[in-house]
């Protein structure tokens, strides 16, 4: 499994630098945790947030051949706003979030949507397409019993790529999440976790949707 994620981190980082690097010169990252077939949980968000110096380290790790796969879960040692909410969401279940795969739908860093959607937009549709390809292809390799989607705009993408409908689920304060199935794959979507507009009490009710139809799925499959 480590070898053919190498190989899906080689193809992105030969590609970007062959056609993507002018475009795309905050760089990529294609996985945030380690790798492993049949996880209880993948994780998908838009894209990288950050700036080219973002990248550099990385870069050099790349230049060398290092095309290896993180051996810890970033969601677990990094103390970004994302992932310090990530860790709150799975509350007491930190084995569960350590054991998930963590990827986006694009690969390639730009420091907010707007700003990634500034590349011009036949480049910007070819690089999104050559991601998709690959996300559909890791999702396939690895074969996920649910797929955590982070965002809304991230699940109306992912629902263009694998052509799934989806139900939606409202809170008590409004926020939509979405469940659906895909390939015996469970979906749920959810708000984007450093939103704003999420309060307290949405946002533990979400936490509590997704936990039961987590519990639900394992039910199913016991």
């Amino acid at each position: 499994m480590n070898k053919w994620a190498e190989g899906i981190v080689e193809r992105v980082y030969t590609r970007w630098k062959d056609k993507y690097a002018e475009s795309c010169k905050s760089g990529f990252k294609v996985f945030y945790s380690p790798v492993r077939q049949n996880p209880q949980i993948m994780i998908i968000g838009y894209n990288p947030g950050g700036l080219e110096n973002s990248f550099m380290s990385y870069k050099e790790k790349l230049e060398r051949g290092d095309f290896s796969v993180p051996i810890k879960h970033e969601y677990l040692i990094k103390d970004y706003r994302l992932a310090k909410k990530m860790r709150n969401f799975f509350d007491k279940k930190e084995q569960l979030l350590e054991e998930s795969i963590k990827i986006n739908l694009i690969f390639f860093r730009s420091k907010n949507i707007r700003e990634w959607k500034k590349i011009e937009k036949s480049k910007r549709i070819e690089i999104e397409g050559f991601c998709f390809d690959l996300v559909k292809e890791i999702i396939m390799q690895s074969k996920p019993k649910m797929i955590l989607i982070e965002g809304i705009s991230t699940y109306k993408k992912l629902r263009k790529i694998l052509g799934f409908e989806g139900s939606s689920v409202v809170t008590n304060g409004s926020q939509r999440c979405y469940v659906t199935e895909w390939m015996g794959i469970k979906l749920f979507a959810m708000p984007h976790p450093t939103g704003s507009r999420i309060k307290q009490h949405d946002w533990e009710e979400i936490k509590e949707l997704f936990h039961n139809n987590l519990a639900l799925l394992d039910n199913q499959r016991s």
